[in-house]
């Protein structure tokens, strides 16, 4: 089961922003399109603009695009694993940064299935993605600690990721 403060942020995050992307990224029309009517390719031009900076506006831009595709596409399936999302209710991690996490969590599964056709979670995408995301507000905030991800960190250096997350 999924803690209740990981629900609710997905709920939120997927219903309560309109998916938005600048106009110069997307066609003329993307911006007017309903939540479950975003392309394949606009994700992937999403997920382009997020893992360059997510930090930015643009990259802020793209998150309920990312967090829409992922609830409502039938091209893809998102499983939020527990123990893959440990990070996620670490009390260090301002809620900024979580949700910005959470992106990545799915950003990396979705642009695996796009990539490969398959319509199959990917946790080791989702959580390379989550890594070298954290890393990217760690040059913002070089103090951020989290030990969750300092752990999957670890273990993706040691070769070893891929394995452990198939345990679960």
């Amino acid at each position: 089961m999924l803690p209740p403060s990981l629900i609710a942020v997905v709920s939120c995050l997927t219903l309560c922003t309109p998916p938005v992307l600048p106009a110069a990224t997307l066609d003329r029309s993307a911006s007017k399109k309903a939540a479950g009517d975003v392309s394949k390719e606009d994700v992937r031009r999403a997920i382009a603009i997020f893992r360059r900076d997510p930090l930015n506006a643009q990259g802020e831009m793209t998150r309920p695009i990312i967090f829409m595709f992922a609830k409502e596409s039938p091209d893809v399936e998102v499983s939020l694993i527990q123990n893959h999302l440990l990070w996620f209710d670490n009390k260090s991690l301002p809620d900024g940064s979580r949700q910005v996490l959470l992106a990545a969590y799915m950003a990396g599964t979705i642009q695996s299935q796009l990539d490969s056709g398959k319509t199959k979670h990917d946790p080791l995408a989702a959580a390379e993605q989550v890594i070298a995301t954290y890393r990217q507000l760690q040059k913002a905030d070089p103090r951020l600690k989290v030990r969750e991800i300092e752990d999957l960190a670890d273990l993706q250096k040691r070769g070893k990721l891929a394995e452990h997350l198939k345990g679960d």
